[in-house]
């Protein structure tokens, strides 16, 4: 069937007709095991699946709420997910079959693979031939002079600033299976593979530094009215103080502790937040920074955040029972309504991006098998 053809029946079938390929595709492999082993026109069965990067997409590209939720209504996720499955196991059949190979036979056709691999940044792919080619792949500095990652794998994680960790990440793990004269070791141009990073990465450096500040800077805003609402609030508290004594009205009232412990902890909560995007703010921006000092900043500069609120309306609501509520209960339930709008608003916003920074910095998985 011409190739063209089979791009229409793809376009129409969709998931279904690939997997349908994929499989026949594996039958064939573990059937003709020879087949794994030839190349037409400069190009191996390894290196034809590994370019087939929409196969092996990002979990990422499903928003927070989607990969949630996938096991229970998502079909689409479930079906790519099969798919790439099947990718993998497609190429771990091909890799097999080519270990039999001499290294000299190997090595011409999963260097291409690996290299078509780092290109695209499927690395599941380059895991598996590392795996399998553990010492020969060692000896391909190719691949730890990967350049920028393509479009369509950026554009899968959120913010400039988590795309310039998510490069640093891999270069970093590329970094510890190459041998170490090759760390240092020259391109053409007489380049190391870290000033090729530099150099390759220098666009996305700047959106990445210009993302975080604008990040911090809206931040900042909100955590500096929270600061001075709360200690406002600490300092005029509700129903007044005795004229006798000094001591606030309500303070025997059960709703009156909740309020001062709330009013304390989004104070504090607010302030340490404050703290941490102004340390984002005057942070010198180097690459390494990207990794793990800016994202851990950011972590707890909108985890502090998230508590204020979430602390400031229970303040709020005890607020509102104490000056209104005891004599007239129902005044409680739209007070908590109300109180549930601006956490649920954070939630919906923020929290997504505070999880996928919290996964990426401390739970990567890049190459996770062989650590």
């Amino acid at each position: 069937m011409p190739e063209d053809s089979l791009a229409a029946k793809d376009r129409n079938g969709g998931h279904s007709f690939k997997w349908l390929l994929q499989h026949i595709a594996l039958e064939l492999v573990e059937k003709y095991p020879q087949l794994a082993r030839l190349e037409s026109n400069d190009t191996s069965a390894l290196k034809k699946i590994t370019a087939k990067k929409s196969v092996f997409f990002s979990e990422r590209r499903f928003n927070f709420w989607e990969r949630c939720i996938s096991s229970c209504i998502i079909k689409s996720m479930k079906e790519k997910l099969l798919l790439k499955q099947q990718a993998l196991k497609l190429v771990k059949c091909l890799c097999k079959e080519i270990a039999s190979l001499s290294f000299s036979e190997a090595k011409d056709i999963y260097f291409d693979a690996i290299m078509e691999a780092a290109q695209h940044g499927i690395h599941e792919v380059a895991e598996e031939i590392i795996r399998t080619f553990p010492r020969q792949s060692k000896e391909q500095p190719a691949a730890f002079c990967r350049e920028l990652a393509p479009s369509h794998k950026l554009n899968d994680i959120s913010g400039a600033a988590l795309q310039m960790q998510h490069e640093l990440q891999w270069y970093k793990e590329v970094e510890s299976y190459v041998l170490p004269n090759y760390r240092e070791k020259l391109n053409l141009d007489n380049n190391t593979p870290n000033m090729v990073f530099t150099k390759e990465h220098k666009t996305l450096k700047r959106e990445a530094e210009k993302w975080m500040k604008d990040t911090s800077n809206s931040c900042t805003i909100a955590a500096a009215l929270i600061v001075t609402v709360m200690f406002a609030a600490a300092i005029t508290v509700p129903g007044g103080n005795d004229s006798s004594n000094g001591y606030p009205i309500f303070s025997k009232n059960s709703a009156f502790i909740i309020f001062a412990v709330s009013d304390a902890i989004s104070l504090f909560t607010s302030i340490t937040s404050l703290l941490m995007f102004l340390a984002i703010l005057t942070s010198r921006y180097a690459e390494e920074d990207f990794l793990y000092v800016l994202p851990k900043r950011l972590i707890i500069g909108l985890g502090t955040l998230f508590l204020s609120i979430t602390f400031m309306m229970v303040a709020f609501g005890a607020t509102l029972y104490l000056v209104f509520g005891q004599k007239q209960a129902w005044v409680l339930i739209p007070a908590a309504v109300l109180a549930i709008l601006p956490i649920t608003s954070f939630a919906l916003l923020q929290f997504p991006l505070l999880v996928e920074l919290i996964y990426s910095t401390y739970w990567p998985g890049k190459f996770k098998k062989h650590k």
